[in-house]
């Protein structure tokens, strides 16, 4: 794994712990993993309650897995796509890595658990994951999931519910204007299987479908890559020459005494020379990958741009399947679930669909789904994604093939666009013991206060009054309740924040309680005292 020039260099000064200066030298947090302060943590820890409400009304239930999983587990299905991006390392022998996200490990979890329950299973999640990419504007290398998947669940019905589900947990952080961009990649699944590409053609056209869709990248950005990945070949007619029926045994003899001249024994690792030969004149065999590749672009890109409205969109690309001789089937799904989403309330005019999405994970299987706060332009973060994987279950050992679908919300993207406050309850009392030896006093009347339901702070300080009506003000407390007297017979004396030189005694809790959860919101005070 490459490293950033700013990481190498922050490994070197955490060699060296002392400044010139001789003091600690300050330790920083990871590059692209940031801290939550505690109005973010708030807000944070208030849309997880919300979505979690929202996927409890629909009937599912908590899990959580792992932050760490054999790296085997998202190689599997996604290899190409995550492995540059796994934080990943080996212990005793095996390879582990951070979750770079939830739905692999939670197919984990159904296989190993759930398979004996009764379908389908609703299942929600929320936790944070792990990328090593570029930081950038809402793209981080540790961030917060809330995610959902329906196991058991077929398309359509399944699938629109889903998309009515991410919608309403929108909604119910506080996002009323978003759109829904609605894909299916069966229609390029198709295609591939059609243009017979091999596993490497295949997952570059599938990887590359999100870049193709962007304004900043598009096909040129594609090329390209493309480009790196199968520099031009001189002499590519000359290699299906050598390597025609007619000639491959001669090929074969030249391949097999060059690399015995290279006595490359060591290079061939647990592999016989036949076998080495074997693999390249199989390699060089095939047809050549990039003009069918760029076919696949091409259709791809042509979806893209038919992208629209459900009206506009579904004829259109009806029109270019026809073309190509591709299935329409994928078009019949998506109709299906369109017309359910109109059916259930949801305007049609939040609705684009478009045949040229991709999500860059190979699990998917059918319907596609991304939110965007606007029609999205190339800038907009995505709200929330996901789709259709039903092959993933039987790919991670379950005993059969089983439907599923899910999705999962960006947690500090839904933070960066929510509306409304977001904010924890001060403390509604700050008991201040009137010396020392009162401390263990006023540690017994928190705890009773507490007992009461009130949220209650001790003084840890020794603050002066100023100090403390200083304090109470900046925190938002209403009331100092201030304890003198003896340890064995300690009194209690109440105080607004708002009001301080109106101090009453008082010797009753309960009473103390209840006058407490009777106080308004503190107010600015500039003057005054309390004894």
């Amino acid at each position: 794994m490459v490293r950033d020039s700013e990481e190498e260099q922050g490994m070197e000064q955490e060699l060296r712990p002392e400044t010139p200066s001789g003091r600690s030298r300050r330790i920083e947090r990871l590059r692209g993993m940031d801290d939550l302060l505690p109005p973010a943590a708030v807000c944070q820890r208030g849309i997880i309650g919300r979505l979690s409400q929202v996927a409890e009304s629909h009937g599912f239930r908590p899990v959580d897995v792992p932050v760490f999983e054999y790296t085997e587990l998202f190689l599997r299905k996604s290899g190409e796509v995550l492995a540059p991006k796994l934080y990943s390392f080996t212990f005793h022998n095996r390879s582990i890595c951070a979750r770079p996200e939830f739905t692999a490990s939670v197919g984990r979890l159904y296989v190993e658990s759930l398979q004996d329950e009764p379908l389908p299973q609703r299942l929600y999640y929320y936790g944070p994951v792990f990328r090593y990419e570029k930081p950038q504007r809402g793209r981080r290398r540790q961030f917060t999931q809330f995610g959902l998947e329906i196991i058991g669940g077929e398309s359509p019905l399944a699938d629109a519910e889903l998309i009515l589900l991410a919608c309403e947990g929108l909604e119910a952080v506080g996002i009323g204007n978003f759109c829904v961009v609605l894909g299916h990649i069966g229609a390029m699944l198709d295609l591939l299987k059609r243009l017979k590409l091999d596993r490497r053609a295949r997952n570059f056209v599938l990887s590359n479908l999100e870049n193709l869709s962007r304004p900043d990248r598009g096909l040129p950005y594609v090329e390209e890559r493309l480009r790196e990945l199968y520099p031009p070949a001189e002499h590519s007619a000359a290699h299906q020459q050598l390597v025609s029926s007619a000639k491959r045994e001669e090929a074969r003899a030249v391949l097999s005494a060059l690399l015995g001249r290279l006595n490359a024994e060591s290079a061939l690792g647990s592999r016989t020379v036949d076998e080495v030969v074997d693999g390249v004149l199989n390699q060089l065999s095939r047809p050549d990958q990039v003009p069918l590749i760029r076919q696949a672009l091409a259709l791809a890109e042509q979806l893209h741009r038919a992208a629209g409205p459900p009206r506009e969109a579904l004829p259109a690309a009806t029109a270019l399947l026809e073309q190509h001789h591709l299935s329409q089937e994928p078009l019949r799904n998506l109709t299906d679930i369109v017309e359910l989403l109109r059916a259930a309330g949801m305007p049609e005019e939040r609705i684009i669909v478009n045949l040229g999405l991709g999500r860059g994970l190979y699990y998917y299987t059918g319907m596609i789904f991304e939110i965007y706060p606007t029609l999205p332009q190339g800038d907009e973060p995505q709200l929330c994604g996901g789709g259709r994987y039903d092959d993933l279950i039987v790919s991670l050992g379950g005993r059969q093939r089983t439907p599923a679908c899910g999705l999962a919300y960006g947690v500090q993207r839904l933070a960066a666009c929510a509306q409304g406050e977001w904010t924890s309850q001060p403390p509604q009392a700050l008991v201040c013991a009137a010396s020392p030896a009162l401390h263990g006093a006023g540690l017994a009347l928190m705890r009773q206060l507490r007992q009461e339901g009130l949220r209650v702070e001790l003084d840890l300080r020794n603050r002066s009054p100023r100090a403390n009506l200083d304090y109470a003000l900046k925190r938002g407390i209403t009331h100092l309740i201030i304890v003198d007297g003896t340890p064995t017979a300690p009194q209690y004396h109440l105080a607004p924040v708002s009001a301080p030189k109106q101090s009453v005694p008082m010797t009753d809790v309960q009473a103390l309680a209840a006058a407490v959860r009777g106080a308004g919101p503190a107010r600015d005070a500039k003057e005054g005292s309390y004894v």
